[in-house]
This record gives C-alpha cells, sequence and structure tokens, in this order.
C-alpha cells in the first residue's frame, strides 16, 4: 500500500462497433521505483516468463525486463497504455516479444497501421528498433489482446516444446473464445472450458 495514492484504475469503454478505449488513472502504479524492482530481483530472475506493460513509468518496466532477460527468463513487452513519448529502443529490445495494438503501435512507430501493409511496415519498423519478434493485435479485426497475452505467456512458459507459432495460434483461439462474451477479464475462459488440446 502507497500512502496518499490511490490504486491504479482501468476503465474501459466499448463502442457498438466494439472498438475500445481505456482510460488510465495510475494511482500508485506510478510511484513504483526501479529500486522496487531491484527488491524483487529474485522473483523475476526465478521467473520462466516476464510480461511486462507501461502502466508505470517506463524505467521501472526497463529494470524488470533487464533483470528477466540476464536470468533467462522470456521477456513479453505489452506496450499498453499507448506511450505518449517516444519509447526508448532500450525497452524494445530487451523484450524477446513485443505486442502493441494497432493505436499503441502507430504511438511506437509514428506509422499508420490500419491496412494489412500498414501492418507489415509496422513490424519491420519495430524490427528495425529492436524488437525481436513483433506482433501486432487487430482490435475488431483479430482477437482480444488481454486474453491473447495471458495465453502466449502460459504457453510460452508452459509448453516451450511447442514452436512460437503453435504458442501463438493456441492464444489467438483462446483470445478469440473471449471475444464471444461480455466484459474483459471475464470474458476469459476457464481451462475447463477450453477444448483438449488446449489444455496442456
Amino acid at each position: 500500500m502507497e500512502a496518499g495514492a490511490s490504486t491504479g484504475v482501468a476503465s474501459i469503454t466499448v463502442t457498438g462497433g466494439g472498438e475500445n478505449t481505456i482510460v488510465v488513472v495510475p494511482g500508485a502504479n506510478f510511484r513504483l521505483t526501479p529500486a522496487d524492482i531491484d527488491r524483487a530481483a529474485g522473483v523475476l530472475a526465478a521467473a520462466k516468463v516476464v510480461v511486462c506493460q507501461l502502466e508505470v513509468p517506463i524505467d521501472v518496466t526497463t529494470r524488470a525486463l533487464k533483470i528477466a532477460r540476464e536470468a533467462g527468463a522470456m521477456t513479453i513487452l505489452n506496450p499498453a497504455p499507448a506511450p505518449v513519448t517516444p519509447t526508448p529502443p532500450e525497452l524494445l529490445a530487451l523484450a524477446d516479444v513485443v505486442c502493441p495494438n494497432q493505436q499503441e503501435a502507430t504511438a511506437i512507430t509514428g506509422l499508420p497501421c490500419t491496412t494489412d501493409q500498414d501492418v507489415d511496415a509496422v513490424l519491420r519498423r519495430l524490427r528495425e528498433l529492436g524488437c525481436r519478434l513483433p506482433m501486432v493485435t487487430l482490435g475488431a479485426s483479430g482477437g482480444a489482446g488481454d486474453a491473447f497475452m495471458g495465453s502466449l505467456a502460459h504457453f510460452c512458459a508452459c509448453r516451450p516444446d511447442l514452436p512460437m507459432a503453435a504458442r501463438v495460434s493456441r492464444a489467438v483461439r483462446i483470445a478469440a473464445i473471449s471475444v464471444t462474451r461480455p466484459g474483459t477479464q471475464t470474458s476469459f475462459p476457464h481451462r475447463e472450458e477450453l477444448p483438449a488440446d488446449l489444455r496442456d
């Protein structure tokens, strides 16, 4: 608990067409410091996969990814919410996987991200910026980003024997289930609801 600071919250609004807007009030999240991350270094170093995002200061996310990378964990960056300042190349280079949505991809690269050709150009630019394996979630044209990211992290941690394409495919299938239901976290399927081939 951080005295004098509210808990960080994110409110999601959804249009009739399924597009969402997320309003973030960071509260205590923005009081997190690299020193706090250093105190948790043992937890990060023991992880198989570390997923970070940008609801905390960028230097905090950078420090967490650096500790995880040095310990040999797979690192995943979901650069949400969309950065309002240039994203440091060091941050992008510390992540094995970088997966923005279309708006976040535009904020990072300065390129439009609407058509398939745009997405190809964005992916090329992200690689130029140091991303090892960039991906872009496509909103109404794709799946639910949070369900996809969580599922991808699960398969990376629990099924390292699978090729990355198979892990991504499984995560897409789980995200596709989530978009058939209302809500965000409430839309995520439970393990027992998944087809048998997604439970292992």
